[in-house]
């Protein structure tokens, strides 16, 4: 499952007399023929949990369930997961 994450902010290239120059903002410009390379800027999205899948092909059931408790360990240890 993932979620389309929103701009934090916008980059682009601006005309002012006569030179361009790089300009940032929080509200996304209009394109015209004075700005060009429109971007949009995001931040590292915060990990909620390590979304591990452990498939029922990877070794025996003891092997599994060390490898679910490893991961919710780590989970623990950088704050992210529910710890369950």
């Amino acid at each position: 499952m993932s979620i389309e994450q929103e701009p934090e902010a916008w980059m682009w290239e601006e005309e002012f007399c006569d030179e361009w120059t790089t300009v940032s903002s929080i509200i996304k410009p209009k394109s015209d023929k004075q700005r060009k390379n429109i971007q949009p800027l995001y931040t590292a999205p915060k990990r909620t949990s390590l979304e591990l899948e452990i498939a029922d092909c990877c070794g025996s059931e003891d092997y599994r369930e060390g490898f679910r408790d490893g991961a919710l360990y780590a989970e623990k240890a950088h704050g992210i997961g529910g710890g369950e």
